[in-house]
């Protein structure tokens, strides 16, 4: 006999112990059954129809509703004539490197140094190949002097001509 409360008896194989199962449990049931069936079918007639071209937006339509960002301008920044000497320094070009690289109490030795294509190997010492594989055209050192601590630092700054061409030196490391 089938005690209440418990579905499934727990003596050997599951036994249903409900006598009658509702008509509503029954059609409900089914009917799940098919949209679960419903949907795995769609999802695989789908799968190799999918075209972004009716779900993107498109670009002049992103440019035309796009709004002007005003909340931040940057300050300009004060012209210093670099052959100036400054508290009793010569103050050297730094060219293409960044101002802020002298905070901190940091100081050039130097103009940065360039090396081309053919002059490559005197700073990187077997490693020219790999980046001239990858359309080199120009590295700027400069070296950075601490005199509090006395550590040296350099900076180098590499032109590979692309995007792709710097992607694939540092992929190829």
């Amino acid at each position: 006999m089938a005690r209440k409360g418990k579905i499934f008896n727990r003596l050997g194989r599951p036994k249903l112990l409900r006598k009658v199962i509702s008509r509503t449990e029954t059609v409900v049931g089914v009917v799940l059954l098919l949209s679960i069936i419903a949907m795995a079918v769609w999802l695989i007639e789908q799968r190799d129809h999918y075209d972004p071209g009716e779900r993107d937006i498109e670009t002049s339509l992103l440019v035309a509703q796009s709004v002007e960002d005003n909340l931040y301008k940057t300050a300009l920044k004060r012209w210093r004539d670099p052959t100036l000497v400054e508290n009793g320094t010569v103050v050297f070009r730094l060219g293409p490197f960044d101002q802020s690289l002298l905070s901190g109490g940091w100081r050039a030795n130097g103009d940065p140094q360039l090396f081309d294509r053919d002059h490559l190997f005197e700073k990187i010492n077997g490693q020219a190949e790999q980046y001239l594989k990858f359309g080199f055209e120009k590295l700027q050192v400069l070296q950075l002097e601490h005199p509090a601590s006395g550590r040296y630092v350099d900076v180098y700054l590499y032109d590979q001509g692309t995007f792709e061409g710097g992607l694939g030196v540092y992929q190829e490391l």
